[in-house]
């Protein structure tokens, strides 16, 4: 089986810098920011790709991209922060 590593596995090996709680929790903030693009909301990024802002999509509410496509209200604003 084979998967793209940013949508399955963000190491945390270190306090600090590459591998650390931050990048872990970046990653999952950006892999939450493809799932709302892929539903159509506009997302902000970074020079570097990354999401300004904080998503947090809760597993009660969607635990897939395609589940979430089904919830979302497409007129969705991002203002920099989001709970779902």
């Amino acid at each position: 089986m084979e998967v793209l590593r940013e949508g399955e596995f963000s190491p945390v090996k270190n306090m600090e810098g590459e591998n650390s709680p931050a990048t872990a929790r970046q990653d999952l903030i950006n892999l939450f920011g493809r799932w709302l693009r892929s539903a159509g909301i506009s997302i902000p990024t970074d020079s570097q790709g990354n999401v300004v802002g904080l998503i947090e999509i809760s597993p009660c509410f969607a635990l897939e991209e395609e589940e979430l496509k089904s919830k979302i209200d497409k007129h969705l604003q991002f203002n920099g922060n989001l709970h779902l």
